[in-house]
């Protein structure tokens, strides 16, 4: 499938997309929402794609992920192959799987930055430490 670049046009086949999104009852479903508009636009896009969900990085979603084995989604496994031409991370805290996914392009969506750039985010120096740490392992 591979060797298609997302500008590619013309009267080939539809780009093939992995999207994956957080795994089903994790926090912020604004992203789960996110990612469904995108998927409600497959046809207008030129793109087929193939939904998978993945773990957050932090360790309670770690440990849902682990205890669903979210590695054995068929989608998954046809990535780690190179059988998409790009796999998109909905979502920075997502990050993490870029390397699982290095047989294929790779997008991640970066929906805020204020963590980083904006002093006093946190309400106490710990927690925006302990998050701020497990964000460096997102990108």
């Amino acid at each position: 499938m591979g060797n298609r670049t997302p500008g590619d046009q013309g009267n080939r086949r539809p780009l093939s997309v992995l999207l994956v999104g957080p795994l089903p009852g994790q926090r912020w479903t604004s992203i789960s929402r996110y990612a469904g508009e995108i998927r409600a636009h497959e046809g207008l896009t030129g793109t087929a794609m193939t939904t998978v969900e993945a773990p957050w990085w932090n360790p309670l979603s770690i440990l849902d992920g682990a205890r669903r084995r979210w590695w054995e989604q068929p989608g998954v496994g046809a990535a780690t192959r190179g059988r998409f031409d790009l796999v998109h991370l909905t979502d920075q805290a997502l990050g993490h799987h870029v390397a699982h996914f290095s047989s294929c392009a790779t997008l991640v969506t970066c929906h805020d930055v204020m963590p980083w750039l904006i002093p006093g985010y946190f309400p106490n120096r710990a927690e925006g430490a302990v998050k701020r740490k497990l964000l460096e392992h997102s990108i």
